[in-house]
């Protein structure tokens, strides 16, 4: 486009993929993503983020990056009941 100058005012070109920031829904989505960080919004209105470890017939386990006060982060392997889970998301990282 540039050599050619098919647009003689100035432009944006913006570059997306579709779905990217969507909610995951289906069982074969989670299965997909094991290993990515997902962004995970529970009934009560907690949210929880870790990287995707496994995906059980009711249940997620993620792994969190804790941080207690005075402390190292810490590592730990959490289990979600699908049932307590509203939205997940995949976070994407540019890094």
């Amino acid at each position: 486009m540039e050599e050619e100058n098919a647009i003689e005012q100035a432009y944006n070109l913006e570059v997306s993929s579709p779905g990217v920031g969507e909610a995951l829904k289906l069982t074969r989505q989670y299965h997909k993503n094991i290993g990515r960080d997902l962004s995970v919004k529970l009934a009560g209105g907690d949210k929880k983020e870790g990287k995707l470890l496994s995906v059980g017939e009711n249940s997620l386990t993620i792994e969190e990056k804790v941080k207690e006060k005075g402390k190292k982060v810490q590592l730990v392997e959490n289990t979600i009941g699908l049932e307590n889970i509203t939205e997940v998301k995949v976070l994407i990282s540019f890094k």
